[in-house]
């Protein structure tokens, strides 16, 4: 199993990373973009083909896995392009899932597969 943590930043309320994504036989192209919306004071994940452009999922709100592993995209596991997860970094976050202001508290990790 191959996890990576996506890159965040607190002080971008929008940001994109690229970045290889194996899920079995099958090797994409992955542009993933978070962004924050004021007026639902949320975070949001994206997933796209960053060669096609075509879209995987689009505003998956930002939910933070506490007791258990909350895949945010499981409705999209059909289109063999892994899980995404969102963690807490610190024991005590200032929120139960990421707000404005408080993102670097969390960590976004991608992974090609439960073993």
């Amino acid at each position: 199993m191959v996890i990576s943590e996506i890159p965040l930043d607190s002080d971008s309320l929008y940001q994109i990373t690229n970045f290889n994504a194996k899920v079995g036989r099958i090797t994409r192209r992955l542009r993933v973009e978070v962004r924050y919306l004021y007026y639902t004071d949320k975070w949001y994940l994206s997933v796209f083909n960053a060669q096609t452009g075509e879209a995987y999922c689009r505003y998956v709100p930002l939910v933070s896995s506490f007791a258990d592993m909350n895949n945010m995209i499981s409705l999209y596991m059909h289109k063999d392009i892994g899980w995404f997860v969102c963690i807490p970094k610190i024991d005590n976050p200032s929120s139960e899932d990421p707000k404005k202001g408080n993102l670097n508290e969390f960590a976004l990790v991608w992974g090609d597969g439960f073993d």
